[in-house]
């Protein structure tokens, strides 16, 4: 079994019993007379990027495909330190927001350990500790992920549980086996100058190829080496540029396979879910039909994606800053950023968004619990046929001043799609050998004035 398929078995073997009823969970898109209920979370923020808390239905518009479309569905989920509308005199008066202790969350925190430095995984380790003892709230249920296994091999609503499974993850001794590669003789800037070299593109110096690049920096390296002729060390960096671009795309579908089996696991669990990816960024050259495949799966499944970015500011250990960059005119930092594309795809196409260049990891940590915590469920009726693609979705509001962040689409799946992704979740019990009580409610919410429960 694929370590995906275990980690997505690991998510589903709590139960298969059916979600207790009085969670009154929000409902999978259905397929009913040639319509679907698509619903979307949607965040908005004033100027001061304050939470919005005084929309309503005619304020909100929905584009399915460039296409505008009716909104029926609008619901609006209010969290601790949101409670207050951030409207103006003269506006409506917001809808009285559900107790605080009644919003739950769905919290997966995935450590991308193939990914993760080090140094950046100490530091992350530790924010994530504090964010676990500070903003894990009563009625919150949540999970680790270390590399492809959950740890526990469940979700729980036992903050100190969680807290011990986050202290008890270990940092590989030297980093990622591919980070440790890179360094290695003949060196390599990052796996996009290895590509670069498999592809014989054009270089900068002493060029004309990139590979003519590699080889005068590992004969700088390692002279004795290159007396006479370069050309065994021409040789060991095209085998060894095919070998890191083989193991970069291997280990970057791994962390792809993890998120999708993370979002198929949480598909079954009613309302919105949020999975923390904690990375330094993975390889997905070439695997664009599969990041869009994993986007799709997260929308379906109303997953919403935050990244951040563990190598924080401190990059001394990248080649980019070694005395002998190959090519001066990307010895910068934005040359070691195609690894960063995976991470910001999924976040920003989920609706979450990615945290780069930041050394303060709990700054970062309590942003994102501030934007799980209060946020609007919009829907509306599509007449797309259930062909399993992929569907643009744009969600703007009218009033000026208000941004929202929304995802970027969902993916039209028959009755059949949705029910291979197994059956449902249950969030175990705080105290292990006690009984499983039955979840808080998931999000409950007030519908707005003008707005269609969903049904």
């Amino acid at each position: 079994m694929r370590p995906s398929h275990l980690l997505l078995a690991s998510l589903l073997v709590a139960s298969t019993a059916a979600l207790p009823a009085r969670q009154a969970p929000q409902p999978t898109p259905v397929f009913r007379g040639g319509t679907t209920l698509v619903q979307v979370d949607v965040i908005a923020r004033d100027h001061k990027g304050r939470f919005v808390a005084d929309l309503r239905p005619e304020d909100f518009e929905v584009l399915d495909g460039g296409v505008p479309q009716d909104v029926s569905v609008v619901y609006r989920v209010i969290g601790p330190g949101d409670a207050a509308a951030s409207s103006g005199a003269g506006q409506l008066p917001p809808v009285e927001p559900p107790p605080p202790q009644q919003v739950q969350r769905i919290l997966v925190i995935y450590f991308d350990q193939a990914h993760i430095q080090p140094g950046g995984f100490h530091r992350i380790q530790k924010a994530a500790v504090a964010f676990l003892e500070n903003d894990f709230r009563q009625g919150d249920v949540g999970g680790i992920v270390d590399a492809s296994k959950m740890v526990n091999n469940r979700l729980t609503s036992s903050r100190d549980e969680l807290v011990a499974a986050v202290q008890g993850l270990r940092a590989a001794p030297e980093g990622s086996d591919l980070a440790i590669e890179l360094r290695t003789w003949p060196r390599f800037v990052d796996v996009l100058e290895a590509l670069k070299v498999t592809r014989n593109e054009p270089g900068f110096n002493p060029g004309p190829y990139v590979l003519d690049d590699v080889v005068a920096r590992a004969c700088r390296d390692q002279p004795d080496d290159c007396r006479g002729s370069s050309r065994m060390a021409e040789t060991q960096v095209q085998t060894k540029a095919t070998q890191l671009v083989n193991q970069a795309r291997l280990t970057g579908q791994q962390t792809l396979n993890t998120v999708a089996a993370i979002s198929n696991g949480l598909a079954r669990l009613p309302g919105r879910k949020t999975l923390i990816l904690l990375s330094d960024g993975f390889f997905t050259e070439d695997a664009w039909a599969d990041l869009r495949d994993v986007v799709g799966r997260a929308a379906r499944a109303s997953v919403r994606i935050y990244s951040i970015d563990t190598r924080g500011l401190g990059r001394s250990g990248d080649l980019v800053s070694s005395a002998y960059p190959s090519q001066p005119e990307m010895a910068v930092v934005g040359f070691a950023e195609a690894n960063a594309d995976g991470p910001n795809s999924l976040a920003v196409d989920t609706g979450g968004y990615v945290v780069r260049n930041e050394n303060d990891f709990g700054k970062a940590l309590d942003e994102i619990d501030r934007d799980t915590s209060s946020y609007y469920i919009v829907g509306f009726h599509s007449s797309k046929p259930p062909d399993g693609k992929f569907h643009a979705l744009k969600v703007r509001v009218k009033r000026n001043g208000v941004t929202v962040r929304a995802r970027k689409g969902y993916v039209a799946y028959a009755d059949a799609d949705v029910a291979r992704s197994g059956g449902p979740l249950t969030p175990q019990p705080g105290e292990a050998g006690s009984p499983a009580p039955p979840p808080a409610p998931v999000s409950p919410v007030t519908p707005l004035a003008g707005a269609a429960p969903p049904g």
